[in-house]
């Protein structure tokens, strides 16, 4: 629980960061969705070419306003965060919001799929990254420590370690668009650095396309 009660959630939102100008070549949401499954299948040829990442830049080009996300956010005190179901074909992505309390975090976990992309829509994030000691693989230390805030992408796989997101503000709320390809049911979770044997998580959703589950 919260030590202390976050303001009015409708009075944050109204402070989102995003620029709501549009561009011609910055797809909504929709938009995205549409041209999200042949980034997929395009991705791993480009790479190998050594091109960009399609889906990075689909992703990074996708111009949202509070108004294409609003009705994805749902909070709840008790925990660290929601998981929003946003969208998912069931085989190739999902596409999640995560509303984050003040001051909370996820656990270290991995992501066992072949990409995670994260999108700050509002607020600031505080991303940990990790990797196993090579003199004690039972501990793990601290690679990378970045804050992150609204518009800004960030990428993760497994290849690059474990990480731990969160929010470090004592009293804004933060917002984030998570990309996974493809979707999965559960994940490897340390509590702390020193714990040797991960923890099974099952994956959940809080709502799902705007419904509580």
């Amino acid at each position: 629980m919260l030590s202390t009660s976050p303001r009015d959630v409708q009075s944050l939102l109204e402070h989102d960061k995003i620029d709501a100008s549009s561009k011609e070549d910055t797809p909504f949401l929709n938009e995205f969705l549409r041209d999200l499954p042949f980034a997929i299948c395009q991705r791993k040829k480009e790479l190998s070419r050594g091109f960009k990442d399609p889906i990075s830049e689909l992703f990074r080009k996708l111009h949202l306003h509070q108004s294409d996300w609003i009705k994805y956010c749902h909070w709840d005190s008790s925990r660290p965060y929601t998981r929003n179901l946003v969208a998912t074909d069931h085989e190739t992505y999902t596409l999640l919001l995560l509303c984050w309390n003040p001051g909370q975090a996820s656990p270290i976990h991995d992501h066992p799929c072949d990409g995670c992309w994260m999108r700050v829509l509002q607020g600031c994030v505080h991303e940990e990254r990790f990797v196993k000691s090579v003199v004690d693989h039972r501990t793990m230390h601290c690679t990378r420590n970045e804050l992150y805030s609204a518009g800004e992408l960030l990428y993760m796989e497994d290849s690059m370690g474990y990480h731990r997101v969160g929010n470090p503000s004592a009293d804004e709320l933060a917002v984030t668009l998570h990309l996974y390809c493809p979707p999965y049911h559960q994940c490897k979770i340390w509590a702390d650095i020193e714990q040797s044997e991960p923890m099974i998580g099952q994956i959940s959703h809080y709502t799902e396309y705007g419904r509580k589950v």
